[in-house]
């Protein structure tokens, strides 16, 4: 019973289950012994379903039930909502700005109190975010801390 990391409850859908097969295979590759692979993710795109590392999307974009997802200039549309996916992303490293967008914080180049930037796009903070945001991305300039330290002092 000690290995247990995830359960479902009939009926569940089929975005639930991906959430727990993810979470399960995300917790054996961490507890596997020796070269330690990097985190992926299983989403469905289309009729297909696809592997994506996290640490490689841009960020997320809202579109209906399903999400844009950005990465190396790529976009891919998936499946799963901007909800699913904000459970699903590693939040050390995406974060949700906005009720339509998920951005990955490493990607970020400038900022001000209603957007952000990647590169040369441009991503708007929603009004319920800005206080959450305010409080994480003036630590960017902090060269002795890590970000992560940053963002677990910062959010309850």
């Amino acid at each position: 019973m000690g290995n247990v990391c995830d359960y479902l409850v009939k009926p569940f859908l089929f975005e639930r289950f991906l959430l727990a097969v993810n979470r399960s295979l995300t917790l054996r590759i961490a507890g596997s012994a020796g070269i330690q692979e990097e985190d992926f993710i299983f989403l469905k795109a289309g009729r297909k379903t696809q592997k994506f590392i996290p640490s490689s999307i841009d960020f997320v974009e809202a579109y209906g039930i399903y999400s844009k997802i950005w990465s190396n200039g790529q976009m891919s549309l998936v499946n799963q909502s901007i909800l699913y996916l904000s459970e699903a992303l590693n939040n050390d490293i995406h974060i949700r700005v906005h009720k339509s967008y998920i951005v990955n914080i490493s990607r970020i180049t400038s900022f001000n109190h209603q957007f952000i930037w990647l590169g040369q796009t441009k991503i708007p903070i929603g009004v319920s975010f800005r206080t959450r945001i305010k409080g994480i991305l003036p630590h960017f300039n902090k060269s002795d801390m890590r970000l992560e330290d940053d963002i677990e002092n910062l959010i309850p």
